[in-house]
């Protein structure tokens, strides 16, 4: 565990991954990092979208049901 302090930077708060944070999610400077929330004050920080295979399943979806409307828009 790491504990990280809350800093004030203009109008916002701020919190300053180390590196080995960094590490740990394969991420760097410039790269975005997704962050969710429960009712049970837990945060997550996840280096991929943890919704994207849902979103990904709703656009295929809308892409088979409507793909001939699909199909007029692209012309």
């Amino acid at each position: 565990m790491v504990e990280i302090k809350i800093q004030k930077i203009g109008d916002s708060c701020v919190l300053a991954l180390p590196d080995e944070i960094l590490a740990l999610l394969g991420r760097t400077e410039g790269q975005s990092v997704f962050v969710d929330g429960d009712s049970n004050d837990e945060v997550r920080i996840f280096s991929e979208d943890p919704h994207l295979e849902l979103k990904l399943a709703a656009a295929q979806d809308i892409a088979r049901r409507y793909s001939n409307t699909l199909r007029e828009l692209a012309k």
